[in-house]
C-alpha cells in the first residue's frame, strides 16, 4: 500500500484496489459548494423531513495509482481504473458513483501529464479529474422500485433495476394491504390495489446498509406509483 505518512497530499478519503493492482482514491472538488458535501448516506439513522435530490452530478479529483505495465496505454488505464469505482458505494462521494464523463488527467503548465512516484514503490501516481453522476439515496427520501419478490415476511423490489430494498409486511399492513395467500399478493384492504411481482413501488428510505461497496435499502410508506416504468 502507499505510505501515506510521507505523502504530502490532501486527505484521502477512500481507497479501493482493483484486480489490476491500481489503486484509487476518489475525492470531492475543493471548489465545489460545501453544502453539497454532507452525507447523508449508509450512516445516517434518522429520518429526514427535508426532501433532497437523491442524484448529483460534480466534479471530483481522482487519485489514481498505476503500475508501470499500465503506462503504455495511460487513458485507457485510467478509464478502466475508474470503471471498477461504477455502481459502488464510496464514502468519498458519499454515494454510488453511476458514470463519469470529461475525464482529464490533470498535467503541469507545459501540458505534459503529472505522475509522480513514491520512494522505492512501483506506482506512479495521477490527479484525475471529471463529472460524476452520484446516486445519494439518504434517509427519508423516495424511492421508486419494481417488485421481484413478494413474500408473507416481505417484498423485495429492485431499484433502478440494480439495487436491492425490501419492504416489511409490518409496512405493508400499516399501508393497509394484506397478504393473499392464494394469490400470492398484497392487497388492499379495499381490494381495489394489488401488489405483486412487477408492481411499481414508491416508498420512503428507513435503513441503508452497506457492505463492500455494495447497498441495500430497507422502505417505509409503500404505496403503488404509476411513475416507473417496468
Amino acid at each position: 500500500e502507499i505510505d501515506k505518512k510521507n505523502k504530502k497530499r490532501s486527505k484521502q478519503e477512500n481507497t479501493a484496489v482493483v484486480p489490476t493492482g491500481d489503486s484509487v482514491v476518489v475525492q470531492d472538488n475543493k471548489n465545489l459548494d460545501p453544502a453539497s458535501k454532507k452525507n447523508d448516506g449508509p450512516k445516517s439513522t434518522k429520518l429526514s423531513s427535508k426532501k433532497k435530490a437523491v442524484f448529483l452530478k460534480k466534479k471530483i479529483d481522482v487519485e489514481l495509482s498505476l503500475l508501470p505495465s499500465s503506462l503504455h496505454n495511460t487513458e485507457d488505464a485510467v478509464h478502466n481504473s475508474l470503471n471498477q469505482l461504477l455502481l459502488k458505494y464510496s464514502d468519498g462521494l458519499g454515494g454510488i458513483l453511476m458514470g463519469c464523463e470529461n475525464v482529464r488527467i490533470m498535467t503541469e503548465e507545459n501540458g505534459k501529464g503529472r505522475g509522480w512516484i513514491l520512494n522505492e514503490l512501483p506506482w506512479i501516481h495521477y490527479t484525475v479529474s471529471c463529472d460524476a453522476l452520484v446516486f445519494r439515496p439518504y434517509i427519508g427520501g423516495e424511492l421508486h422500485g419494481v417488485v421481484n419478490e413478494c413474500f408473507p415476511s416481505h417484498l423485495g423490489m429492485l431499484v433502478l433495476n440494480y439495487f436491492n430494498a425490501m419492504v416489511s409486511a409490518e409496512q405493508l399492513r400499516g399501508a393497509g394491504y394484506s397478504f393473499d395467500a392464494d394469490l400470492q399478493k398484497w392487497v388492499s384492504e379495499s381490494g381495489g390495489q394489488t401488489i405483486s411481482v412487477n408492481s411499481k413501488i414508491t416508498f420512503d428510505v428507513e435503513k441503508i446498509h452497506e457492505c463492500d461497496g455494495t447497498i441495500s435499502l430497507e422502505g417505509v410508506k409503500p404505496s403503488l406509483s404509476l411513475l416507473v416504468e417496468a
